[in-house]
């Protein structure tokens, strides 16, 4: 089995990515060094001294990306001919690199056309391979990325097969929680705030615990908090915020509201789709969004669909996403300004910070004839 994460692929040119690229294949291929010495038994016929040249290569990160496009292929077919198996693979976090790239157009297809080969490679016509397993947030379009591989099944949070496997159910809770060794760490569990704060998505019309954050409140003892906000980064949103005041407007209306209906897609296409479909396609996959309202099961290109908060921790983390747009779009120091000219009363300083402020955060959604008292007075 060959299992491979692509979660710490990701940098600003093409230099950073590769090499990043170049340090996780080097550290795959060292958990299997024994086929490198069963090459070396070999002989010197060509064949093996080109397989040996390459695995040498691969593990001392002498590989570029395109040289790197067969090493999940070549891999498996060199497992398979010492082992007289095929080969399962399990891919985590495919998407990682094109997620960190798809504000620079120009990378991001670079990345794709590393993508593309690497698992057109190794997933398509494959005989050494018995099973491949791929995950990730993005649901990447096939004409983008796997458009080359053959009898390929996709399953996200649009689709009801497997549902119940993207987290807890009610009774893996319960059934957890009854455990000897967590009723030793939690005496007194309050099954309700757990579930304020933990459950709420709804997944193939099943509502589901995050599995992550229940098991990190069991290991500290039943305290309640947002785990979950500091397992990612909210880059990618916040980048999709800027200069979009629709979005901001939509998110108040989601604080504001039990649920808001947006378009969703189950196909991400991260360069030719609109920026609002992007953005709550996105939020949904992501985790900070649930379904509402079951999905119509007809197939669309963007389905309408009502989404809400799903739990307490989600809604806490809304805090974190805010703030960093607020921090990327105008700066901590505006904020800083506003209340520290105001503590010390200093009145034309207030009026110059908060002026720079209003004149950068705000747009026309905000603070129109009819609005414009309800936005000053949930600014104070």
């Amino acid at each position: 089995m060959i299992s491979l994460t692509l979660k710490e692929v990701d940098g600003k040119d093409t230099q950073t990515i590769e090499q990043k690229c170049k340090d996780v294949f080097a550290e795959l291929y060292s958990k299997y060094d024994y086929l490198d010495t069963w090459l070396s038994s070999l002989g010197n016929k060509k064949t093996t001294l080109a397989k040996t040249t390459y695995f040498s290569d691969v593990l001392n990160g002498n590989v570029n990306l395109t040289g790197l496009q067969k090493s999940l292929h070549f891999l498996s077919r060199l497992l398979y001919e010492y082992h007289g198996q095929q080969v399962f693979i399990l891919l985590d976090e495919y998407d990682a690199p094109l997620n960190n790239t798809f504000l620079k157009p120009a990378l991001y297809e670079e990345v794709l056309i590393f993508m593309r080969g690497l698992l057109g490679k190794c997933f398509k016509d494959n005989p050494c391979l018995k099973k491949g397993i791929m995950t990730g947030i993005l649901r990447v379009a096939k004409a983008d990325l796997f458009s080359g591989l053959n009898n390929f099944r996709e399953y996200s949070l649009l689709d009801h097969p497997y549902a119940e496997h993207f987290g807890f159910t009610d009774g893996e809770v319960s059934d957890l929680f009854a455990h000897p060794y967590v009723e030793q760490r939690i005496e007194t569990p309050d099954p309700e705030a757990i579930k304020a704060w933990y459950n709420g998505y709804t997944i193939g019309g099943i509502t589901l615990y995050n599995p992550w954050s229940i098991m990190l409140c069991i290991s500290e003892r039943g305290r309640l908090a947002p785990y979950w906000v500091a397992t990612g980064s909210d880059t990618l949103l916040r980048n999709l915020l800027k200069g979009n005041g629709y979005l901001v407007h939509q998110i108040e209306q989601l604080l504001r509201k039990d649920a808001i209906q947006v378009g969703i897609s189950p196909h991400v296409n991260m360069l030719d789709m609109d920026p609002k479909v992007k953005f709550w396609s996105l939020m949904l996959a992501a985790g900070y969004v649930t379904l509402a309202t079951e999905t119509p099961t007809a197939a669309a290109i963007t389905c309408s669909c009502w989404v809400r908060i799903p739990n307490t921790e989600i809604r806490v983390a809304y805090e974190a996403l805010i703030m960093g747009w607020f921090a990327d779009q105008v700066g901590l120091t505006y904020h800083t300004d506003v209340i520290e000219s105001l503590f010390r009363g200093e009145v034309d300083l207030f009026s110059a910070a908060l002026n720079s402020y209003l004149a950068e955060a705000t747009s026309f959604r905000n603070i129109g004839p009819s609005k414009a008292e309800q936005y000053y007075s949930g600014f104070m």
